[in-house]
């Protein structure tokens, strides 16, 4: 209880901290690509961000298919989260059907891409994923704990759903409206502790996942509302560089986005 009053604290640090900076949509996107970058590397499939910065700016001269195809489905993956916030900030539900949706957009393979109970039926796979994450009996930081363990606990078609895990917890907390924008960068905490990732997820009782879980939570809200007040110091120095030179509106403006 104490680590999950240290995790919503410092979630709710995060959202205060976010709501004072400007171009909050660009520090998201930022975010997205890293939490990506470290979904991918979840997966066993890395790319290098530079790759990735080039094959989105059009610039892929020098980069060989397989470097230019590690680039394009982490590209893919960051795509594919901002979908999903998309669709949840356009009123629709955080469900099996959006789940899978996010899934597909980085899965190209016909036959994992339908995971066994795909619909929202109660009796499914993805139905009782629903019921989880909806159960107002929990916390919110429980319900999203579990609701990735459910999908990362192998299953008889070998676990495939856990390739939606990395990316729960920021869909989840978008849809509770506790983090609209992922500024919460929780797979690169898994990412650099990938054993411990997948062995906890597997562990036979769920609260060595859990507490897991909330010590990522609670560091990477931390870590990420240091990274959001550099970056506004970075622009408040910037501004005030540019106001003393007298610089016109449009290129303080350009100036905060650049940053």
């Amino acid at each position: 209880m104490a680590l999950l009053d240290e995790a919503t604290t410092a979630l709710h640090g995060l959202a205060r901290v976010a709501q004072l900076a400007p171009g909050v949509h660009l520090l998201g996107t930022a975010a997205i690509r890293s939490s990506s970058l470290a979904w991918a590397s979840l997966e066993g499939d890395p790319a290098d961000l530079l790759h990735v910065l080039r094959l989105e700016a059009g610039d892929v001269e020098g980069l060989d298919a397989a470097e230019r195809s590690a680039a394009a489905r982490a590209s893919d993956r960051s795509a594919a989260l901002r979908a999903g916030l998309d669709l949840l900030a356009g009123g629709a539900a955080l469900d099996g059907t959006l789940l899978v949706l996010v899934r597909n957009w980085v899965d190209d393979d016909d036959e994992r891409s339908r995971p066994e109970g795909s619909a929202a039926g109660s009796s499914t796979p993805m139905g009782r994923l629903h019921r989880l994450l909806h159960d107002r009996s929990l916390p919110l930081l429980i319900r999203v704990a579990l609701a990735q363990r459910q999908l990362g606990v192998p299953s008889r078609r070998g676990g495939g759903d856990r390739r939606i895990g990395p990316v729960l917890a920021p869909l989840a907390l978008a849809a509770a409206g506790a983090m609209p924008e992922p500024l919460l960068r929780l797979p690169c905490f898994f990412a650099d502790r990938v054993r411990s990732h997948h062995e906890l997820l597997e562990a036979p009782g769920p609260e060595p996942w859990v507490r897991f879980f909330l010590e990522a939570i609670r560091e990477q809200a931390q870590a990420s509302a240091r990274w959001v007040r550099v970056v506004r110091q970075l622009q408040r120095s910037m501004e005030d560089d540019l106001a003393g030179r007298r610089a016109s509106p449009t290129t303080l403006a350009a100036a905060a986005h650049l940053v």
